[in-house]
């Protein structure tokens, strides 16, 4: 176990001003963070694909499962008609829902409800 470190009345004071001066020139740990490397899972290649894709591309490449103006209902019961086909950051195939199907609201983009995707939802 380390001791806690303790600090002194000027070294504190020193701290609020400057945070970084407390190190002496030696950043923390957050200046190696920044070093690190970020991959989006969506950009790994999918072990399941026999065309060495990512998973992004093998989304894109998915077609949506119901078409514009279909009626679904969702896992909680709401019946609701589909309204626009979109996608997801990893192009996983979303829906925008509204309540009625045809015109009045279902031009309306205000009215519906975004990004629902085709797990919680089935055919009516």
């Amino acid at each position: 176990m380390t001791n806690p470190v303790v600090l002194t009345r000027k070294e504190v004071n020193r701290l609020r001003t400057d945070p970084w001066k407390i190190f002496y020139g030696k950043p923390p740990l957050i200046k190696e963070i920044n070093m690190i490397e970020m991959i989006n899972v969506a950009d790994l290649k999918d072990p399941n694909d026999q065309q060495g894709r990512t998973y992004r591309q093998v989304n894109n490449a998915t077609p949506h499962k119901y078409g514009l103006g279909v009626l679904v209902e969702l896992n909680n019961g709401v019946r609701l008609f589909t309204a626009k086909h979109t996608r997801d950051c990893d192009g996983t195939p979303l829906y925008s829902l509204t309540l009625k199907s045809g015109k009045g609201d279902y031009l309306n983009e205000r009215l519906w409800v975004h990004g629902y995707s085709e797990d919680g939802m089935r055919l009516v």
